[in-house]
């Protein structure tokens, strides 16, 4: 664990009239780890967390759920469990069948409900339309039953990755919520090649909003509101016809609460390799928003292994100009899954990597690691933990009371018994460390003091 000093005048812990600005712990501070898994296969693929109630949901192979066994142990069933920031497991449930299914992504309506969606091979709520289809679930309380389930499809592969529900107060409309994923199939239009990207708007119905892509994979990974009605999402888009070939490409697409276009950001490092968005996050209070995921290339800085996944986040504020980027430039393969934003401006952003971050240990095959940088783009703080085997992030909230959540899976034993199948689910809570009072009063004053000097910030467009 490693905390820099990113408000100090140099590389040296800065004074101000004599008082030294550094500070004196970590900002965060590790506090529990919890793990679950069963004789087969179980994943945590997302967190979604208040401040009394932590979900996490995935997939599992045996029989995760006390409340729903899986009825059909080796195929896959969709779970949903609930955690108390002690990290008592509260209650649990299953969305599945006989066939496969994975809960992919969870998410809040902002009225005390949480969302679900991901992927199913059965007949959940509606008659399976051919292969996998996406599926979009609602939880009051108990997790024994939705209040809501509904799924839609192609005749085709459709895979739901994420939800974000926005309330619009503008135009009467009412609550809407939009589901992003990719579809093998016609959900909007002709399919352009492999996986094309989609939108999908529920108010009671299902309604496509979107799909596109190119002649490569494409996926639309990422979903947030921006606090005024409207939403942000992100994904990649690959066309294996291009000459030159310039791989996956991250697209960031903005939507008002009337579902008007306004201006985004797209992007992608130099030749044929992949960038993708994994995750978004916005900054309530200024409306910025910052995206994160993986480039194979070179996107803010020089990867020493073009090729190989390496991670980056950027901000963007509110027009959608690039405000900075930053890589990891690690030598071998990282990436980010996951991304939250903090309590003063900057971000959390949580991943995996076979190397170690500056200052960190490599334990072993991959490790997690959670980073914090602050709203100039600087590395602020870093933890990395993991097992003697693979051990993956797969998403990060935050619960308002200065919780932070971790969750994903492992092949070992991190946080208790490991059950011998391929892999466990886990779930991790770091605490915020408060800064003394003292060095919170001397540092807004400095930093009003350098505002003053300087003038207005100028937003470059892309620092290293």
């Amino acid at each position: 664990m490693k905390y820099r000093l990113a408000t100090a005048l140099s590389a040296c812990a800065a004074t101000f009239f004599g008082v030294s600005l550094s500070r004196a712990v970590e900002p965060y501070s590790f506090n529990w780890g919890r793990q679950v898994g069963t004789a087969e296969e179980d994943q945590s693929l997302s967190v979604a967390a208040t401040t009394n109630s932590i979900y996490i949901g995935g997939m599992t192979r045996g029989s995760l759920s006390v409340v729903t066994p899986n009825p059909a142990v080796g195929t896959t069933d969709g779970f949903v469990l609930r955690y108390s920031p002690t990290g008592t497991l509260d209650d649990s449930g299953a969305i599945g069948g006989v066939n496969s299914d994975a809960v992919l992504g969870l998410s809040f309506n902002g009225f005390g409900r949480l969302n679900v969606v991901g992927s199913t091979n059965n007949n959940l709520a509606d008659t399976n339309r051919g292969g996998s289809d996406a599926f979009f679930a609602q939880y009051a309380s108990a997790l024994v039953r939705p209040t809501l389930l509904r799924q839609f499809g192609t005749t085709a592969d459709d895979f739901a990755n994420a939800a974000a529900t926005v309330r619009d107060d503008f135009s009467g409309g009412g609550l809407k919520t939009y589901i992003v994923g990719r579809t093998f199939g016609n959900l909007q239009s002709s399919n352009r090649g492999q996986d094309d990207a989609f939108i999908v708007r529920y108010d009671g119905s299902f309604t496509t909003t979107l799909q596109i892509g190119r002649s490569g994979p494409d996926s639309a990974n990422a979903i947030i509101g921006d606090g005024t009605g409207g939403y942000i999402m992100a994904g990649s888009l690959h066309d294996l016809g291009a000459t030159p070939d310039t791989g996956a490409n991250v697209f960031v697409r903005r939507y008002d609460t009337n579902n008007s276009l306004l201006p985004g950001p797209s992007f992608s490092s130099p030749g044929a390799f992949a960038d993708v968005p994994t995750a978004l996050a916005l900054d309530n209070r200024t409306g910025a928003y910052y995206v994160a995921g993986y480039t194979e290339g070179s996107l803010a800085g020089s990867n020493p292994s073009p090729g190989t996944r390496d991670s980056f986040v950027a901000r963007y504020d509110s027009s959608a100009n690039l405000v900075w980027m930053r890589q990891l430039n690690l030598p071998g393969a990282d990436y980010i899954s996951g991304v939250a934003p903090d309590s003063g401006g900057g971000v959390l952003v949580t991943g995996s990597t076979v190397d170690a971050l500056a200052g960190e240990t490599s334990a072993g095959l991959s490790d997690v690691f959670v980073a914090n940088f602050n709203d100039a783009g600087q590395m602020i703080w870093s933890d990395q933990f993991g097992s003697d085997k693979n051990d993956v992030a797969t998403g990060i909230s935050i619960d308002g009371a200065g919780g932070v959540y971790i969750t994903g899976y492992t092949e070992a034993g991190l946080f208790g018994s490991y059950q011998g199948g391929a892999s466990d689910a886990f779930l991790v809570r770091y605490q915020a460390i408060p800064e003394p009072a003292s060095l919170v009063l001397i540092t807004a004053a400095l930093g009003l003091l350098r505002r003053r000097q300087r003038g207005p910030t100028q937003i470059s467009s892309r620092s290293a």
